[in-house]
């Protein structure tokens, strides 16, 4: 909660009455889709950071070129920063594995876990397979978490929940104090 605190000396109230009328609506939504903007900005940056380590992925790998993980900012009209997941299961070819006796052991999540009986396809892109039957075909994609699931828990959501419960209210008040030129802190 905001707590306003006035002080009155000279011409207090004249810059009183110019500052609320600077709060018009739209320099007031201006403000507020500012404070919204820098703070999910922030918040973008240490999902995808926690969200890389929980699932056991690079950076990169997870934002799979823009196609995996988005940010759309609030703009215009619209007082909503939202994180956009996209898509399913992760393949298990994007996480750290290893051909080994067995089989493949690869290390989704960050843990290691072995999967008997599994090999690389390079013709197919690299992905890691696995038989389904005993015979040669159907075979059977292995795949690791995936990143709507993973997003909303966990270190990823706690994450989420104290930056924006730390950074937005004085963000706000930051805006309404540069749009007012310092007459409202």
């Amino acid at each position: 909660m905001a707590v306003l605190h006035f002080q009155w000396s000279g011409n207090g109230i004249a810059r009183m009455t110019m500052a609320l009328e600077r709060l018009e609506s739209s320099r007031r939504h201006a403000a507020f889709r500012r404070a919204l903007n820098h703070t999910g900005d922030k918040t973008f940056t240490q999902v995808k950071r926690t969200l890389s380590k929980q699932m056991g992925l690079t950076q990169k790998a997870l934002m799979g070129n823009g196609r995996n993980l988005k940010k759309r900012r609030a703009a215009g009209g619209a007082l909503d920063y939202q994180i956009i997941s996209h898509g399913g299961a992760i393949r298990l070819k994007e996480f750290k594995h290893r051909v080994t006796s067995k089989g493949l052991t690869a290390y989704p999540w960050g843990v290691r876990h072995s999967f008997k009986s599994a090999f690389v396809i390079p013709r197919y892109g690299g992905n890691l397979y696995r038989r389904r039957t005993s015979k040669r075909f159907p075979l059977e994609a292995l795949y690791g978490p995936n990143i709507s699931k993973e997003l909303v828990k966990d270190a990823t959501a706690a994450a989420f929940q104290a930056i924006v419960a730390t950074e937005l209210p004085p963000r706000v008040e930051h805006e309404v104090r540069v749009i007012t030129s310092g007459v409202l802190s």
